[in-house]
């Protein structure tokens, strides 16, 4: 956890909040907008994520950003995922729902299935559960994830996410049902583990 004292501790914490090992954090820009809907429309990444495999119009797609990474009140935050190596575009981020006065909020993250494999998303997902316990002073954060994303729940639990609970057949895919994991983290379990 940051402790701020000084002028210089606060900018130290400032230019740190959004920058990971592999990733750091931006704003939504509109050049990111091509390849944000290109990726929420490829059938690959939205057999793990989305409920059904249905491609959108591009314009329902740039209102779901845009709305995610306005970032104009304090329920949430979302931000692209930039590569540190290249400078490029790998994802989106969001922090969602967040209320007093629980103090939590739902994630939701998306990268794009070139640069799955290479830990750049476990680094984004640490960078936002810091940023959503330091910054925005969340108390938990939970998300929803398929029971068959294995890659997914691997990275959440890297990032100190545990399983809560599931929500059983909550999504159909190649013919069957599949059951919703619910995780989660507590700002007690991030700062132990972060000591």
């Amino acid at each position: 956890m940051s402790v701020l004292h000084d002028a210089d501790s606060a900018r130290d914490y400032g230019t740190a909040i959004l920058r990971g090992e592999k990733v750091y954090l931006r704003e939504l820009r509109d050049d990111d907008l091509p390849q944000l809907i290109k990726w929420w429309n490829d059938p690959q990444a939205a057999a793990l994520q989305a409920v059904v495999v249905q491609p959108q119009p591009e314009a329902t797609i740039v209102e779901k950003y845009r709305t995610w990474g306005a970032n104009k009140d304090f329920t949430g935050a979302g931000f692209s995922i930039v590569a540190h190596e290249d400078d490029s575009l790998i994802g989106h981020v969001t922090l969602s729902g967040a209320r007093v006065p629980t103090r939590a909020a739902t994630l939701a993250i998306s990268i794009g299935p070139e640069h799955w494999s290479r830990g750049l998303g476990t680094d984004a997902l640490r960078v936002m559960v810091r940023y959503g316990f330091e910054e925005l002073g969340l108390n938990r954060i939970g998300l929803g994830v398929w029971a068959y994303n294995d890659r997914a729940i691997a990275a959440y639990r890297k990032v100190g996410f545990v399983e809560e609970g599931r929500r059983r057949q909550m999504t159909f895919h190649a013919g069957q049902f599949h059951d919703e994991v619910l995780m989660g983290i507590l700002h007690s379990e991030w700062e132990a583990a972060t000591a």
